[in-house]
């Protein structure tokens, strides 16, 4: 049974990961892109905002919680209870989806390239994925180890998230910096790495910014 720690890190994960998307929304899915999936979709709060704004899609979800199931399946097209280490066994349409939105749960992938790799065969061919991974250097975390809480899953730099593309075979296409938070134990530790010989504003880039957004395509792989 998971602790009650975990179920409420997990929720306010949902909810920020709901807001940073959404706050994007419009610029990170053109409104021409119809056919989107939505994976670890929660009870379908983003499909909600994106069928508002689009009344022709089709959204789709993913999701392992039964508790999420009844919910989803009222606001989603189609919803799917599954996890993302078991896409082979889910029932989704190759070459159908023109966006796959990765905004949760993605941390805590044992294989994130190989994931990537996988959902290759259901976007359409001008299909995109929209990935959204946590800082691993955000103050907030940094802050919450010092004070004992727990991390959930992997973070990522802006330099291991472009490794990460390259390891599965994708283009960046855009990216954006979320939840920048400028409170006070951020400032100490800005000024701490300032202290060591790190420029202010690279350490405030670094420091203030909670999650990466990135808008990515696939490419071929280059054969020798």
């Amino acid at each position: 049974m998971r602790s009650t720690v975990a179920i409420q890190c997990s929720h306010d994960r949902r909810r920020l990961s709901v807001s940073v998307v959404g706050s994007y929304l419009d610029q990170m899915v053109p409104t021409s892109m119809l056919r989107i999936l939505d994976v670890y979709c929660g009870e379908g709060s983003l499909g909600v905002l994106l069928k508002a704004s689009r009344p022709n899609a089709q959204v789709w979800g993913i999701d392992p919680s039964h508790l999420h199931a009844q919910s989803a399946r009222k606001v989603l097209d189609r919803f799917l209870l599954g996890r993302l280490d078991g896409l082979s066994s889910l029932d989704l349409p190759e070459g159908f989806f023109d966006t796959i939105l990765l905004h949760r749960g993605f941390e805590d992938v044992l294989d994130p390239a190989g994931v990537l790799s996988q959902l290759k065969r259901f976007l359409s061919p001008e299909g995109r994925i929209v990935l959204d991974l946590p800082n691993a250097a955000s103050s907030t975390l940094i802050s919450g180890l010092f004070e004992g809480r727990p991390s959930n899953g992997q973070g990522y730099t802006p330099i291991s998230a472009r490794l990460l593309l390259l390891d599965a075979h994708y283009r960046l296409l855009r990216q954006h910096s979320m939840g920048r938070t400028g409170n006070e134990a951020a400032e100490v530790l800005v000024r701490a790495a300032v202290a060591l010989g790190l420029d202010g504003d690279r350490a405030r880039e670094m420091l203030l910014t909670e999650r990466i957004v990135m808008e990515v395509e696939p490419v071929m792989p280059i054969v020798d």
